[in-house]
């Protein structure tokens, strides 16, 4: 990662943070406005890194079972979050309105230096129907009991791209 794209995840996770400290009152706190920046870091991200992102992105395709057309028609929108903005998403399964990123599954993705995950998002509000991030799958595996001690639902999966795990909310 470069020193430009680590400052625009620290930019970008300090603008996500705020909307769990002052509440999504004000316009610049809107959750769809948030998720819209994150669908632009992944375009910026796709641009920059052609050949990774586009692996990643067709294998979130792949877990999604949509063609990437009808995602926009679905609602929904590959985004690129830092980790440490997570922690405003829930799962589409799982319990209704989980948190499933809490402090602990934080902690072990920065232990693990996880970066990012790259993930399929609702627009309007911020919940994951399937993710890939650069994690082992035993991890990954450990993540996913995480997530749900939280009641958010991602299943680990063995990704195409070494590496990496998929993860698939049921």
């Amino acid at each position: 990662m470069t020193r430009l794209e680590r400052e625009n995840n620290i930019n970008l996770t300090d603008k996500i943070m705020s909307i769990e400290q002052v509440g999504a009152s004000s316009p610049e706190k809107n959750p769809k406005i948030i998720i819209a920046e994150l669908e632009k870091s992944f375009q910026d991200w796709l641009k920059q890194n052609p050949d990774l992102a586009k692996k990643v992105k067709d294998e979130l395709v792949k877990i999604s079972g949509l063609a990437e057309a009808e995602m926009s028609d679905e609602g929904l929108a590959i985004v690129k979050i830092p980790i440490g903005a997570l922690s405003i998403f829930g799962t589409f399964c799982g319990t209704r309105g989980n948190q499933a990123f809490g402090e602990k599954a934080l902690n072990f993705l920065n232990d693990k230096e996880v970066e990012f995950a790259v993930a399929i998002s609702d627009k309007e509000e911020p919940k994951i129907t399937s993710a890939i991030m650069k994690i082992s799958r035993e991890d990954g595996e450990t993540l996913s009991g995480m997530i749900a001690e939280n009641q958010g639902s991602l299943r680990c999966e063995a990704a195409r791209i070494e590496g990496w795990s998929a993860f698939e909310s049921e």
